[in-house]
């Protein structure tokens, strides 16, 4: 049987966790490995925030998955933001046909998920499974807890705005043996 790694990618809003998983993929797909999951980059409008759309690593699709949060409007939702439900039910679809692969990436789960049971709870299934060889999962840092409980055998990586994000880049990609 493989040896399943799973990692966390923690860090405040803004601090690059997305950049890094963006990163992540480049280089994995430089090294010819298979890709699954979700990355959610953020939508910005003179330099201000108007959204955040979703990516499906193995399809390379986009949509928009939330914009900012108004009263009134149903369906789930966080503080800030609110989620497009149908955006939501497509990133469970592709997650459950996101592996096997080589790089599962997660980007992110997070309080709809961990404490509603909303959102893409099929991330949570498949960071479970281990159908995969390197789990990256993207998780704010009040819910690291959360995380490690669920999945104490997890590496986590902490993103600052002062992290070198090309060394972790490489050093993740160098301990799943893949080398520049």
């Amino acid at each position: 049987m493989k040896q399943t790694q799973r990692w966390i990618i923690t860090g405040e809003i803004g601090a690059g966790k997305t950049l890094f998983c963006m990163e992540i993929v480049e280089l994995a797909r430089q090294a010819g490995l298979s890709l699954g999951g979700l990355i959610s980059p953020g939508v910005f409008e003179d330099g201000r925030k108007v959204g955040i759309n979703v990516v499906d690593l193995k399809g390379q699709q986009t949509c928009r998955l939330a914009n900012p949060r108004k009263e009134g409007v149903s369906g789930p939702s966080t503080k800030g933001w609110s989620f497009v439900e149908g955006s939501v039910a497509w990133g469970n679809r592709v997650l459950a046909q996101a592996v096997p692969c080589d790089i599962l990436i997660i980007d992110e789960l997070g309080p709809l998920e961990f404490e509603r049971g909303e959102g893409w709870v099929k991330g949570l299934t498949i960071l479970d499974e281990g159908d995969f060889e390197v789990g990256l999962v993207v998780i704010r840092p009040h819910l690291l807890d959360q995380a490690l409980e669920r999945w104490p055998d997890a590496q986590t990586i902490e993103i600052s705005p002062a992290s070198d994000i090309p060394h972790l880049v490489k050093e993740v990609l160098h301990r799943f043996g893949v080398e520049d």
